[in-house]
């Protein structure tokens, strides 16, 4: 009967690690490319797992220099892995090697393309996760509205309708009561699309904003009254972007 109590007690017990056990281990970073018609394109993803099971990690599109776009959910199966990440609106849904050291399955994202393409990647060393980029204060000089244009340059769509075509934009800057710099990106022409900035950072004259929902980041330097930088935008060659004031706060 002792016996009996004893394998009782043990069994549930071993029940949680049997289950973990069969998980695969996908910790760490992850290169690969994803497969457009036209191009092959490099990925990095960085997943890692913190002491109470929760998932974190980023996904970077080195060829494009876009970088730590946050991984939103993780989801792990037996030998599948589901990873979203909703800042880039896009989903990767795969299989994991026996070996844990691949991964094979689709990619699919809202600003790239409406068609899932395949994704594969290997394991390649521990993960090395950057910190989230973080909005600092912005100063009077730079807070307000400003308006500017884009060219944007040419994409791996040759088809591409709007490779060549300017874009007119609004962005507005200002300080919250935390202390963090916040704003507004509006594409001129959609005034019903007002895009929150992801982050916005000044370093002295130099300033830098997100709009990670449409892969967009701008770097700029005030000089002359002006701020002089260059625009990139998921999919697209960087343009360079001059931004006038228009209003201030």
């Amino acid at each position: 009967m002792k016996k009996l109590i004893v394998i009782a007690l043990i069994f549930p017990a071993a029940l949680p690690l049997a289950w973990a056990q069969n998980k695969p281990a996908v910790a760490g970073r992850w290169e690969g490319t994803i497969g457009l018609p036209n191009k092959q394109l490099q990925v990095t993803v960085n997943l890692a797992e913190n002491s109470q099971g929760e998932w974190t990690g980023s996904l970077a599109l080195p060829d494009l220099q876009i970088t730590d776009f946050a991984i939103s959910k993780v989801t792990v199966g037996s030998d599948s892995l589901v990873v979203d990440t909703s800042e880039m609106l896009s989903r990767f849904s795969g299989n994991v090697s026996s070996d844990g050291t691949t991964m094979k399955g689709d990619w699919l994202c809202a600003l790239l393309r409406a068609v899932p393409v395949p994704m594969q990647l290997k394991r390649v060393s521990e993960a090395t996760l950057s910190p989230v980029a973080k909005s600092t204060p912005i100063s009077k000089e730079l807070e307000g509205t400003w308006e500017g244009t884009a060219k944007l340059g040419s994409t791996w769509e040759p088809d591409n309708p709007l490779a060549g075509s300017t874009m007119k934009f609004q962005v507005s800057f200002a300080t919250g009561a935390d202390g963090a710099g916040t704003g507004i990106l509006i594409k001129l022409g959609e005034r019903d699309v007002k895009l929150p900035l992801s982050s916005v950072s000044q370093t002295g004259s130099s300033l830098r904003f997100e709009a990670r929902g449409e892969g967009v980041t701008y770097t700029g330097e005030l000089a002359g009254g002006e701020l002089q930088g260059e625009w990139r935008q998921f999919g697209f060659e960087p343009a360079a972007a001059r931004l006038r004031r228009v209003a201030s706060n």
